[in-house]
């Protein structure tokens, strides 16, 4: 279940709708429907962003509820894994990337309709990773995303979207532990 949700963190991590690179990413709030390699039934995730550079994921995972706040501007990025009673929290090494920073860095696949919404597509690689990310031409938005490690592939798409302020705040419980990752 730990594996899963690192996993999870991973992926939630590395999308969105722009802080330190690019534009910092207006107030929303999307919920995406995820599948995983070998889990049995889609999770669902809730992403949200206040408009100042803090954007928080909920998901329900086969291991418990994980909660992710990344704070842009802080350059610090807090994940709470109810399921296993932990927390932990990082510094960002890279600033969130907007599509224009996607532009400049990944491969353009071109352009293709998901879930009803014009989209264009990048292509990025990190280490054995493949990542496919969709945004929205309407929206502003992902609207589908997709990261292949070889040992497993995470599918993400769009389920609902709003334009308001997403709800950024985040409480660690008492019963959770500091889980430190080895090097940090």
């Amino acid at each position: 279940m730990l594996k899963q949700s690192i996993l999870l963190l991973g992926v939630w991590s590395s999308c969105g709708v722009s802080a330190l690179a690019g534009e910092i990413p207006p107030p929303y709030e999307a919920v995406y429907e995820q599948t995983i390699t070998g889990q049995k039934a889609p999770m669902t995730s809730k992403i949200s962003s206040d408009g100042k550079g803090k954007i928080k994921t909920v998901s329900d995972s086969p291991g418990g509820k994980v909660e992710t706040l990344v704070d842009y501007p802080g350059k610090m990025s807090t994940t709470v894994m109810h399921g296993q009673h932990m927390w932990m929290k990082h510094a960002l090494k890279e600033p969130y990337k907007d599509e224009s920073v996607m532009k400049k860095e990944a491969k353009s696949l071109g352009t293709a309709t998901f879930n009803g919404h014009p989209c264009h597509g990048y292509e990025s690689k990190t280490g054995t990773a493949v990542t496919q990310t969709w945004m929205g031409d309407d929206i502003h938005a992902m609207v589908h995303f997709e990261t292949n490690t070889g040992a497993a592939k995470s599918v993400s798409d769009l389920k609902s979207y709003s334009a308001k302020p997403g709800d950024v705040s985040l409480d660690i419980p008492a019963d959770c532990k500091e889980f430190k990752m080895p090097g940090s």
